[in-house]
């Protein structure tokens, strides 16, 4: 792998403390800084342990970065003692001046920064900051005073500084506290306007501790409008004890940090530029989940930790040098489902292989992930095998590492074939939040209920079918039995149709019990030969639990043995019934020559016959005991019938219940971003209705039913009308009898499919107010590009090369913007080509790939590294020369 060495030039602190090893960070500044050699700081009695105890100041208060101040002197020997004792403890000094200037009643304070490497550690081993100064101050007494000014007014100042910045040394300006004597509102206030020119522009980058929201506010008057400076602080300390301390204002002390991804005067120069994401009066938080660190075992990475920031992450690199390799290892690690929104993703087997490439057999990824409510956790995943998540050592199974940090993937063209198909649903699919396991189960619930009371009725249908004829046979068994009533013939043979009527109920005893016992029997035989194999099973390990569990499994061994008992114990009543009825049917056989001779000696008139009676009787009883058990179907259906209109009324209701759930989620994402807005009608999707009913029909012209599918708005709505009278059917849909017949006799042997079915929402998407289907490929990448930087409900957004899909004037003046308001609130990953990314973008974190046979090497660094400046504009721009050629032209198109 490539190796950069530090870079050891003297004015630039040594960085190995790792203080950048994620990029860009937060550091504490203090822009006003006096030392020993200020006329106005308090005389330090032992000097020779002056620098490290105010350095120690500094450490003690935080302040990473700080900028010597002293009244309209620079001590040369003491900056370099004080820098190179801060560089130790990680803390960046600058030189600088507080420079008293003509103006007011008696002058201005403005703190001068300067750039180290030309001012101080030049190659003509020269202090121009002396020579600066003494050119300001010529035969002037007493020039370390406070209170005496040079001799140029704060424009000519400004002036003499843009010379020596001509000459290659840079540096910019602070007004002194502004608020203040000697500051710019209070000396100066709406003269500032005649001080104002391009040149001040250009030169005062901040102001320090305008505490006054008046004078702020009067600071747009007071300049040109659309000036701006940061507004920073600095302790302007006057002893020891104060190096590095906070104003304090109503209670609250007044802070400023700077995002710095290097130590250099570039840097903080670029950082006040910046001000709106790069100053702050508070430690900005990260308020997301992020990825700290990923790790490499084997494979083409081996041994390699990439430390991520929790902002913005840039792979970049020619074409072939691994970027995609380490996108696709990232949405690997996290197991995002290459096929969630996509089954037929084409390149889902590409990717795959390129991950198996990567990290080759056994290859191992190992990560460190925090997540939104600040819990460390570590993600380990073996190729092939699933993710394992850890905690303070300790594995949590089952835990998925999308339920730590919820993460947003696009692979390489993935912004342009998601928006060719199915946009609009698939949108709303992916930034929608599925439906909770609860919600989940209680519609699954119901659909389950429906099917069960669907079953009932169908074959409740099936069974009523005969009860009229039930009805017709019996009332005609009553009416021939008439004809015997006047003979009394129920009297005399009342005794054979009793004991007939005895010897069959005592049948049906005698075959309950047997049937009981028989599955009983069954049942005990089944799990007592799995309980024996059990109860020899012996513990491995000697445990004492598991003792426990062996002792309970002996009792429940009792227990089935008791059933066992029980068993043998309703053998023997069985027995004792069966030899009773055995008994009756002897004592019944018995009576059957008497109960013949009692027939015989019946004399009864006409064609009536006492066996004919007998036999009624017997009808009359099957017929009404059939009666009895259809009206009990009739009953449970009508039952089923009523449960299933309350089930189906439910089911709608969750399906409500549902939709304004996912409406509320949809006005969310609204909310995201004025360019791209959702509009969602409830089961509107007509066709996927249609087209639903086609596939359950036949014979039913496709006309028909879009009829049908405008006049219902679900399928419950359509079994409804269609078994409960059709009259919407009729008077709505305009279907004549012959249809209805044939949608009945179609849909009813699918009824659960016709009832259970919710069409699709109708989502629209309009991208600048016009309908996105009516938008180029490359507008309808944009416009979820947009969306995506535009959300706010998710932890990392990985996308490899979106610029593939955007066109330059999208990514500045639309992407750049978000990508920079997400900054605090999102981690960003994405493999780029594009140099507007990294660098409008202000990346805090890059890294430069670059492949060979057998690895991938990574350079990794910030954009304010000058290091890594050089391979962006090496990688990106094609070389140093093909910049400058660039800007040569562009200069000239300019005139």
């Amino acid at each position: 792998m490539k190796v950069i060495a530090n870079n050891i030039n003297p004015a630039r602190p040594n960085n190995s403390s790792g203080l950048f090893v994620s990029g860009a960070r937060w550091l504490r500044a203090d822009f006003h800084l006096h030392t020993e050699k200020d006329s106005q700081f308090e005389k330090i009695h032992d000097r020779n342990s002056y620098h490290k105890a105010w350095v120690d100041r500094l450490e003690e208060n935080d302040i990473r970065f700080g900028v010597i101040t002293n009244h309209n002197k620079f001590v040369l020997d003491e900056y370099k003692t004080l820098r190179k004792e801060a560089q130790k403890r990680g803390i960046f000094i600058l030189p600088g001046v507080e420079l008293c200037v003509q103006g007011g009643k008696s002058g201005v304070h403005i703190l001068v920064v300067f750039d180290p490497e030309t001012w101080v550690f030049n190659k003509e081993n020269e202090d121009f900051i002396n020579r600066f100064l003494d050119h300001g101050f010529p035969q002037i007494a007493n020039r370390e005073s406070e209170d005496t000014a040079c001799e140029w007014p704060l424009i000519k100042a400004l002036e003499n500084l843009d010379n020596y910045r001509k000459n290659g040394r840079d540096s910019f300006v602070i007004l002194a506290h502004v608020d203040d004597n000697k500051g710019a509102f209070m000396e100066l206030g709406a003269g500032l306007r005649s001080h104002f020119n391009t040149l001040f522009e250009k030169s005062v980058l901040a102001v320090q501790k305008s505490r006054s929201q008046d004078n702020w506010n009067n600071l747009r008057q007071w300049v040109k409008k659309d000036w701006v400076p940061a507004r920073v602080e600095g302790s302007d300390c006057k002893s020891l004890d104060t190096v590095g301390c906070a104003h304090t204002e109503g209670g609250h002390e007044k802070h400023c940090y700077l995002k710095l991804g290097a130590f250099s005067f570039q840097a903080v120069r670029l950082a006040l530029l910046m001000k709106e994401q790069r100053v702050s009066e508070k430690l900005p938080k990260h308020q997301a989940g992020h990825i700290r660190s990923v790790t490499f075992t084997g494979g083409l990475l081996d041994g390699q930790t990439l430390f991520f920031n929790p902002d913005m992450n840039n792979f970049i690199g020619i074409r072939g040098s691994g970027k995609s390799s380490l996108i696709e290892c990232l949405r690997y690690l996290l197991s995002i489902d290459l096929t969630r929104f996509d089954e037929n993703a084409e390149d889902a087997d590409y990717k795959e292989k390129l991950v198996k490439r990567t990290l080759e057999s056994g290859g191992k990824i190992s990560a460190e992930l925090v997540s939104g409510d600040n819990e460390t956790y570590r993600l380990e995943r073996i190729l092939g095998e699933t993710p394992r998540v850890s905690k303070n050592g300790e594995t949590i199974p089952n835990l998925r590492p999308q339920s730590m940090v919820k993460a947003l993937y696009f692979g390489q063209k993935d912004l342009a074939k998601f928006s060719e198909k199915n946009f609009a649903r698939d949108l709303l699919n992916r930034f929608t939040e599925e439906k909770g396991l609860k919600e989940e189960e209680e519609i699954e619930q119901v659909r389950h209920r429906i099917e069960q009371r669907l079953v009932i009725i169908t074959q409740s249908f099936k069974h009523l079918e005969r009860i009229d004829e039930v009805k017709a046979d019996l009332a005609a068994v009553k009416e021939s039995l008439k004809k015997f009533e006047k003979e009394e013939l129920q009297k005399k043979l009342n005794a054979q149709i009793a004991l007939e009527n005895d010897v069959k109920e005592g049948t049906e005893i005698v075959s309950f019990q047997a049937e009981t016992i028989a599955s009983l029997r069954r049942c005990y035989e089944e799990y007592s030969m799995t309980l024996k194999r059990r109860l020899s099973r012996k513990s491995s390990s000697g445990n004492k639990a598991f003792k426990e569990v062996m002792y309970g499994l002996n009792s429940f061994d009792e227990g089935l043995e008791k059933l066992n008992q029980i068993i043998e114990e309703l053998e023997k009543a069985y027995n004792d019934t069966q030899k009773a009825q055995t008994e009756l049917n002897d004592y019944f056989d018995s009576k059957k020559e008497e109960f013949a001779r009692i027939r015989r000696t019946l004399k009864i008139e006409g064609d009536l016959n006492p066996d004919t009676y007998v036999e009624l009787t017997k009808k009359q009883k099957i017929l009404k005991t059939k009666l009895s058990e259809l009206e009990n179907i009739s009953k449970k259906k009508n039952k089923a019938q009523e449960d299933l209109l309350k089930d189906l009324i439910l089911l709608q209701s969750l399906w409500h219940e549902e939709f304004q759930k996912r409406l509320q989620q949809v006005e969310k994402l609204n909310n995201y971003t004025a360019e791209v807005t959702i509009k969602l009608k409830f089961k509107d999707d007509k066709n996927a209705f249609v087209n639903h009913l086609n596939d359950l029909t036949s014979g039913i012209h496709k006309r028909t039913l879009q009829k049908v599918c405008e006049v219902f708005a679900d399928g419950v709505e359509l079994y409804r009308d269609l078994f409960g009278g059709a009259n919407r059917l009729t008077k709505e849909a305009e279907l004549n009898q012959l249809q209805i017949i044939r949608l009945r006799d179609s849909l009813e042997q699918n009824l659960k499919s016709v009832i259970s079915y919710r069409p699709p929402d109708q989502v629209e998407i309009f991208y600048k107010s016009k309908p996105l289907h009516e938008h180029s490929l490359g507008q309808r990448a944009t416009a979820l590009m947009l969306f995506l930087l535009s959300k706010r409900d998710f932890d990392i957004l990985i996308i490899d090369q979106p610029e593939d899909d955007l066109d330059n004037q999208t990514i500045y003046t639309e992407v750049i913007k978000r990508l920079l308001d997400l900054k605090g609130y999102r981690q960003i990953i994405f493999a780029t080509h594009s140099p507007n990314i990294p660098v409008l973008g202000d990346a805090e974190q890059i890294f430069r790939c670059e492949f060979s046979p057998d690895t991938i090497g990574l350079i990794p660094g910030s954009i304010d590294d000058s290091q890594m400046q050089l391979e962006v504009v090496t990688v990106m721009e094609g070389g140093v020369d093909a910049f400058k050629k660039r800007q040569q032209i562009y200069e000239a198109w300019k005139h």
